[in-house]
């Protein structure tokens, strides 16, 4: 069994594609899935806002949005949060410490 600092630096050293992957099932591990992250493309917002377009209108103007941004995700209100920086916006940390005690949540193998 690897130790968290082991865990902690292969996570740093993933591209942002794959942090985002461990990201997003340390969310749904840990039953918080309000807070994943997605890729800031038209798959995103036809999932979220396809039946409703003033919604997404409202999410863009009271969020932090910006068109040319790689990455999205919905803040606590529901409004849109874009940003380039991934290492940013997740817990390193916390997300070590859940790969600990769930490896099995995770479908990336840490080697």
């Amino acid at each position: 069994m690897k130790t968290k600092q082991q865990i902690i630096e292969q996570l740093q050293s993933l591209t942002a594609n794959g942090l985002m992957q461990i990201h997003n099932e340390y969310c749904q591990s840990v039953n918080n899935c309000d807070n994943e992250i997605y890729h800031n493309e038209e798959y995103f917002f036809n999932y979220f806002f396809s039946s409703n377009p003033m919604e997404l209108a409202k999410a863009i103007s009271f969020g932090d949005y910006r068109y040319h941004d790689e990455f999205v995700k919905l803040d606590a209100y529901g409004n849109l949060e874009s940003f380039d920086t991934i290492m940013n916006h997740i817990d390193i940390d916390a997300i070590a410490e859940d790969i600990i005690k769930n490896s099995n949540s995770y479908s990336l193998t840490l080697n």
